[in-house]
């Protein structure tokens, strides 16, 4: 019987995505599983076309015929996969050692008063921790990293806390993996798809806390991750980080903290653009529009979530 169902999402990176691919095959031991790939409307997946019709027995393609964004990708693979449980794998995450499914879901079972969704550690390219436990947003800790505070910090850096089974409910993990029981998709429903990139892994587990749920830290088993390979413009990757933040806190009715968080996210650019325009115009023509998309967005309207 099939156990779990791998979902990764590629966009226009085959090479990455099939390493990624290659790593679970290789390293995933004592389960059935099947690995779903979802391509969001890239340029070329010949390779991946290729691969798949080499290993149909237990690789799934999924192609997009436009870029329907992270959440929505997400969901389609749990709709598509027929596995008791789900492994949410980032493209450009990768398995280094064996990892023991049987033992993880024994552990699930075992505390599946507390489980929700699990996280393991994470490593950089040089296998070092890449800190992954944060504290879920507000716009105090949102203040706290733009002025590059050091209280009340985000995110954990403690590397004591990296090494230990930890089970959370004021705390996030990174999404680049997260495992789960489909049982949850019915409790708390499916990936928000009004987030179309980034923070939709955040609101994921800060509903699964609402319902009850543990988020847990699980360190026996290691990938290492890469980082922001199919959103390599910082710019862009800053706009969705806002408009997500934004509609974060809209929607669990945090309305204070969503006006003052528009009202820096507008100081914050108008300020850079001034600051870039006397040392390096490139950088200050990203920060004017950036400051002018949200400008015109109302935050009490739709216009916000516009992508």
């Amino acid at each position: 019987m099939l156990k779990m169902s791998v979902i990764i999402i590629n966009y226009n990176q085959e090479d990455i995505t099939l390493q990624s691919v290659q790593s679970v095959k290789k390293y995933v031991k004592n389960v059935q599983f099947e690995i779903i790939i979802i391509d969001n409307h890239s340029k070329s997946i010949k390779k991946i076309k290729r691969y798949y019709q080499k290993n149909k027995s237990f690789v799934r393609l999924i192609v997009n015929n436009k870029n329907y964004g992270f959440a929505k990708a997400v969901n389609m693979g749990i709709r598509a996969g027929k596995g008791d449980y789900f492994l949410l794998l980032n493209n450009d995450a990768f398995f280094i050692n064996n990892v023991d499914v049987k033992k993880l879901i024994k552990f699930y079972s075992a505390n599946r008063e507390k489980c929700g969704l699990i996280g393991f550690k994470i490593l950089n390219k040089d296998l070092s921790i890449q800190y992954s436990i944060y504290k879920f947003p507000s716009i105090f800790l949102h203040l706290v990293r733009l002025f590059k505070l050091r209280i009340g910090h985000e995110l954990v850096r403690n590397d004591q806390w990296y090494d230990k089974i930890l089970f959370f409910n004021d705390y996030f993990l990174k999404g680049v993996v997260l495992f789960f029981n489909k049982k949850i998709i019915k409790d708390i429903g499916f990936f928000d798809e009004n987030i179309f990139l980034y923070g939709e892994e955040t609101e994921f587990q800060y509903r699964a806390v609402n319902r009850g749920y543990k988020i847990i830290y699980y360190p026996f088993i290691e990938l290492v991750h890469l980082g922001s390979q199919s959103t390599k413009d910082n710019f862009l990757k800053l706009k969705y980080q806002y408009i997500s933040l934004l509609y974060f806190f809209k929607k669990y009715n945090k309305i204070g903290e969503a006006y003052l968080l528009y009202f820096f996210i507008l100081l914050e650019f108008f300020l850079k653009s001034i600051i870039f325009l006397l040392i390096k115009i490139k950088k200050a023509k990203q920060y004017i529009l950036l400051f002018l998309f949200f400008l015109f967005r109302k935050i009490n309207g739709n216009n916000i979530y516009v992508k």
